[in-house]
């Protein structure tokens, strides 16, 4: 019966705290009279809310803002004496209090805001998000999962590599966790090899294998339907093209394709590697190969698959490749402006512009050529703000390239 007395106390208490300040602010139109009375009924039930919270004792609630007001004092007269190390070893006990006693804990607000902006796939604010929470709650592993995720977009490798870790620390065989490792390594090699480190390169390299190996160990082959074995196979093959080891890459690819003939991420990857390594061998067979292979995802335009970059990809071998007929040339001639008038991005990727480029060259139309290497310079050198995007390797191409058609090349 007194907690029933007592909460409607409270309650009314309230109620009458609202009428009064909304009184004062004139949003309710209350005598003078009355607005005296409401003071002294406001002021009667504090005394007496004030006793029933008296009686009630100290709730778990009280217990953990005493205990964490407790310890903030203590770590402003740690800093006040220059004890900086133990000012943030006490900072960091608050955070570490138990919340079970609270009804709502606030680390979930960081936790659903990270969530929510990594569901929209903004990554700025889901990294400021999952970075407080981390602080909290070090141990969850979904969150550290997306919060890697983030740290990635936003090209935080080293960070990110801090995050994953700690994550497989705590589930060793999570094929999520082991993808994103493997993500940062295969791109820190590809940095050091594009830097020509190859020693350095290969470590990184070697490791991003170990991590590959162990998602397809998770992955299992029971169901070659499964998305996730599916990109485990697909990130092996790309592991080995970017590591320049063009025999095994075009033999895992080629793997691929036959086992997986829908795999279309792995025919337009396979078209690819074979291109870069006929043109980087010099190898006309393996450049007319990928033509072939091009021209044939061109024309049928598989569900998934990227029209504009096999249009263009069918230009640039098209243009190198030296037994190509007249009427494929044109075919190309087609499909690359094609490929131009269907980009739909204010991000333009260079590659469209270059294929262009190579395939005027070829036709003899040399001022043609130029413009469209020009506008692929200019649009790499646009993205150069943007590492996960900017391709420095293909910059430095497009660039020795024009030179040497500039003057007479």
């Amino acid at each position: 019966m007194f907690e029933v007395v007592g909460w409607s106390i409270v309650v009314a208490f309230v109620a009458t705290t609202i009428a009064t300040l909304l009184g004062l602010v004139g949003v309710l139109k209350i005598a003078p009279t009355y607005q005296g009375r409401l003071f002294t009924v406001l002021l009667l039930e504090i005394v007496a809310a004030g006793f029933f919270i008296f009686r009630q004792g100290l709730s778990p609630e009280q217990d953990y803002f005493r205990e964490a007001s407790d310890l903030y004092q203590r770590a402003v007269v740690a800093r006040k004496n220059n004890d900086f190390q133990g000012a943030d070893r006490l900072l960091g006990r608050i955070l570490s209090l138990s919340p079970k006693s609270l009804p709502f804990e606030i680390r979930q607000v960081f936790r659903e805001r990270g969530s929510l902006a990594y569901e929209e796939q903004n990554w700025e604010p889901a990294v400021k998000s999952y970075s407080v929470y981390f602080e909290i709650q070090p141990d969850d592993l979904d969150a550290l999962v997306q919060y890697g995720r983030a740290l990635r977009q936003t090209n935080r490798y080293e960070q990110a590599m801090a995050v994953y870790e700690r994550a497989e620390r705590l589930s060793s065989n999570n094929y999520d966790v082991l993808n994103g490792l493997q993500n940062i390594t295969r791109r820190l090699g590809v940095s050091f090899n594009d830097a020509g480190r190859a020693d350095i390169a290969d470590t990184y390299f070697a490791k991003t294998r170990d991590y590959i190996t162990r998602m397809l160990n998770v992955t299992g082959e029971a169901d070659k339907t499964e998305p996730r074995y599916r990109s485990a196979l697909l990130a092996r093959s790309r592991l080995y093209w970017e590591w320049r080891k063009y025999p095994e890459a075009i033999a895992v690819y080629e793997k691929l394709v036959t086992d997986l003939p829908d795999f279309i991420p792995a025919q337009e990857d396979l078209a690819a590697v074979l291109l870069e390594a006929g043109e980087s061998l010099g190898d006309q067979k393996r450049i007319a190969t990928a033509r072939d292979r091009y021209r044939q995802l061109y024309v049928d335009r598989p569900q998934g698959s990227d029209a504009v970059y096999n249009g263009a990809g069918f230009a640039e071998a098209a243009a190198l490749s030296s037994d190509t007929s007249d009427a494929i040339v044109a075919e190309a001639e087609k499909a690359v402006l094609l490929s131009l008038a269907e980009l739909k991005t204010a991000e333009i990727d260079p590659y469209p512009f270059y294929a262009a480029a190579v395939l005027f060259k070829r036709l003899g139309q040399n001022a043609l050529a130029l413009e469209y290497l020009r506008s692929a310079v200019r649009y790499e050198r646009r993205r150069a703000s943007d590492p996960f995007k900017f391709d420095h390797v293909r910059l430095i191409k497009y660039e020795l390239l024009l030179q040497r058609w500039q003057f007479g090349g």
